[in-house]
């Protein structure tokens, strides 16, 4: 009968441990943009790419990342607090005060503590990445989240695409008259590195679970391929994306990119295409080995076009990820 009750409460540990997000989690996606504006900017004046004139590397705020991975789970069905304006589905845009007012008068809800629990129960949005907003009467002003998305970096020097820099931007008007001109600046080509984490002890505040973290994995990849349809954006793809999930507490290697290097045979700014560059994993594999004790296992997304190198072979990233 012993045995029998220890089998059990390890069984429950167990389902408990996968269920609930017990440790933290570091991720990583690299995605690639060849002729389009990724994330222009609004205070360069022409919306350019945004691009850090010290380095030439092409950058991407995390809201613009945000924004890909709620629009997906907008459209797949899932309900989320931070909408745009045409996912409203009654012409009244509110701003986030009023919609958390509105959502809680819908539910009938009275107390912070309840309040807290329709929110990150229900919005997938915030029980990911929270949401600030005011609500005077019950005392609460924002939800942190579980993840973290760091602004992400092209692993290489860019160069705006000059060709495209003149395009016309006039439309006839029907009487003879032309539109107003415009200037559309785009990246020749940039490979983007976005980092993030998954803080377990958010997320266990928030009922943050390990099927969060699956779903976090799928649809941030699935963002990349059918939220940037638009003309500016279109030319997007994710190439690599990869979580590290530990199984101890206050560690994690965060900022995975910097054990990834980029290698081509092309000086930086004349990088085109995914075919121009090979990826380098030593340093990424050797740091996932010598901390394989903390580590609880490895998922995965690959593109079949990204070059990995390892050990001066190229490989599939399964194949490396073995020898770690």
């Amino acid at each position: 009968m012993l045995i029998f009750i220890l089998i059990v409460v390890n069984l429950l540990s167990l389902f408990l441990c996968y269920v609930c997000m017990k440790y933290n989690s570091d991720f990583i996606l690299l995605y690639d943009a060849k002729d389009c504006n990724p994330n222009g900017n609004p205070l360069s004046g022409d919306n350019k790419p945004r691009r850090d004139s010290s380095t030439g590397l092409a950058e991407v705020s995390s809201g613009r990342v945000k924004r890909y991975i709620r629009d997906q789970l907008f459209d797949e069905g899932y309900p989320i607090f931070v909408l745009t304006e045409d996912q409203y589905e009654s012409d009244s845009v509110m701003t986030p005060d009023e919609r958390a007012e509105r959502f809680l008068e819908d539910r009938e809800v009275e107390d912070e503590s309840e309040a807290f629990k329709e929110f990150v129960n229900e919005l997938v949005d915030i029980r990911f990445f929270g949401s600030a907003f005011a609500l005077e009467e019950l005392d609460m002003h924002s939800i942190t989240g579980p993840v973290q998305i760091q602004p992400g970096r092209s692993l290489h020097k860019t160069k705006l695409n000059k060709e495209l820099s003149n395009i016309t931007g006039s439309l006839s008007t029907g009487d003879g008259s032309g539109g107003s001109m415009g200037t559309d600046y785009r990246l020749h080509y940039a490979l983007f590195s976005v980092c993030g984490t998954i803080n377990s002890s958010v997320g266990k505040n928030i009922n943050f679970q390990e099927s969060d973290a699956e779903l976090l994995d799928t649809i941030t990849w699935k963002s990349l391929i059918h939220q940037t349809h638009s003309n500016s954006k279109s030319g997007q793809k994710p190439r690599l994306y990869l979580r590290v999930k530990y199984d101890t507490e206050f560690y994690q290697i965060r900022n995975l990119d910097e054990y990834i290097e980029l290698e081509s045979e092309k000086s930086e700014q004349d990088i085109r295409s995914l075919s121009d560059c090979t990826l380098h994993i030593d340093t990424l594999v050797s740091k996932l080995e010598s901390n394989k004790d903390k580590i609880d296992r490895v998922r995965f997304i690959e593109d079949e076009l990204v070059d990995i190198e390892f050990e001066g072979e190229s490989i599939p990233l399964e194949n490396a990820l073995k020898k770690a």
